[in-house]
């Protein structure tokens, strides 16, 4: 009874939050324009026009056209499924692996901590973004390099915020009797401290798409991350960079996509974060 006096209250909260529903508002705009998108254009995203090169928006091109005579709009559309799949993707794969660390680290203690934390403490002393630049730059520029060099830089967070919240669950009286009744250690994980623990984090996993999105865009914008001709935003902001001055809207659009995709995962994030004691985040 109390706990379903709780959900409805969070629901009202939610509901109460208007900067929560404009960020949900605008996530499900994207997302819908991004799974039809192939439906309500019928240009080709890599397509080129060089007699049409540079045109500025009309009523034929929205957003205009590239250097190469490329719709920017259909691009923008086929970018969406590229950037934000991409950056999911790439948050998925750095939360388990975080949560996973943080869990050993937290659970098992001792030497096992040290060596982990000290891991971490190496890898948080470097920019997140440099680091990854870094890798990148080292394993080569494609996309997939950029995945993996953004998912490096960014499970340490999750990992280490993950291990100091089961260090404060494992001492609850709960756990406590769980193991003096033999509850084996995995059980004890799986049934009494992730359930625990997996609000926060998703909060903060929400949080963390829109700078997700940023370093993989920063990373094609500079080259390392997706090659022409993919339509991927970062990399169509790159593309634009030589005509910043005498065609701007090369840049603007696909800038534009990022940003509202990023408002719209951090306003969502802060109103699932008001839901939860800040200190638990």
């Amino acid at each position: 009874m109390a706990h379903d006096i709780e959900l409805a209250e969070k629901k009202k909260m939610i509901v109460k939050d208007k900067l929560a529903i404009l960020g949900a508002i605008i996530l499900a705009f994207v997302a819908i324009t991004a799974i039809i998108g192939p439906w309500i254009v019928n240009t080709d995203p890599y397509e080129t026009d060089l007699g049409i090169r540079l045109n500025p928006p009309d009523p034929d091109y929205l957003m205009g056209t590239d250097h190469l005579g490329r719709c920017i709009f259909t691009r923008v559309l086929f970018g969406a499924r590229v950037s934000i799949s991409i950056s999911i993707a790439v948050l998925a794969v750095s939360l388990s692996v975080g949560v996973f660390i943080g869990v050993l680290a937290g659970y098992a203690g001792g030497f096992v901590d040290t060596i982990i934390m000290r891991i971490i403490d190496i890898l948080l002393a470097f920019p997140g973004l440099i680091l990854a630049m870094a890798i990148a730059g080292i394993l080569g520029p494609s996309l997939i390099n950029t995945m993996i060099a953004v998912v490096v830089v960014s499970w340490v967070g999750y990992a280490r915020i993950t291990r100091a919240m089961v260090l404060s669950a494992k001492e609850k009286d709960y756990v406590k009797m769980a193991r003096i009744c033999g509850t084996p250690h995995f059980l004890i994980i799986v049934r009494h401290i992730i359930p625990n623990i997996i609000s926060p984090i998703i909060v903060l996993a929400t949080l963390d798409v829109g700078s997700t999105i940023l370093r993989i865009a920063g990373l094609s914008f500079l080259g390392l991350g997706a090659q022409p001709p993919t339509a991927e935003w970062g990399a169509m902001i790159n593309d634009g960079r030589a005509f910043m001055q005498t065609a701007p809207w090369v840049m603007f659009f696909p800038g534009l996509a990022i940003l509202s995709v990023v408002v719209g995962f951090n306003l969502l994030g802060d109103g699932l974060r008001d839901l939860y004691d800040p200190k638990d985040i």
